[in-house]
């Protein structure tokens, strides 16, 4: 959105608000998300975002719940795991109380860890400093240790079958 000589003579919040619908139209996003990105901008910088975020998200356009279920479902399909996905979203500012639901309905991180070390892995290795590297590649990628277990353990049966 650019803000022409026209738009200046307009209403700081009723710019803002147009530009927040522009940022929701293309993806959802969290209030902290659009106070920051709207905050840059030089015209709108005096809006109380704490406002218009309230009245966006009364109107249905501005949910923390849809912006969950959303990054959860990217995240999980790049093959990130719960706790990386814990750290990004408390960093776009949802409380726990906002995703823990949502994050509790995956029950196979397990299975996502394994998936995404067999793709790395072809076999087990037997020296300690590769398992100790592909555990830490798991850590990485926001595994917890039981998720760790599981697709180590998995690795490691698989491989011995064959």
């Amino acid at each position: 959105m650019s803000f022409n000589s026209s738009a200046s003579d307009e209403d700081p919040y009723k710019l803002a608000k147009m530009a927040a619908l522009d940022l929701l139209s293309r993806r959802e996003h969290t209030a902290v998300e659009i106070e920051r990105k709207l905050s840059r901008r030089t015209p709108l910088k005096e809006v109380n975002f704490e406002q218009l975020c309230s009245e966006l998200i009364e109107d249905g356009w501005l949910s923390h719940q849809r912006f969950a279920e959303s990054f959860i479902r990217a995240k999980r399909a790049k093959g990130d795991g719960p706790l990386k996905i814990t750290h990004a979203l408390r960093q776009r500012g949802l409380k726990s109380s906002e995703y823990q639901a949502i994050l509790a309905e995956y029950d196979d991180w397990g299975e996502l860890a394994y998936s995404i070390l067999s793709r790395k892995v072809e076999s087990w290795p037997t020296e300690p400093k590769l398992r100790a590297k592909y555990q830490r590649f798991l850590q990485q990628r926001g595994f917890d240790f039981a998720a760790i277990n599981f697709a180590i353990n998995q690795l490691r049966q698989d491989t011995q079958e064959s």
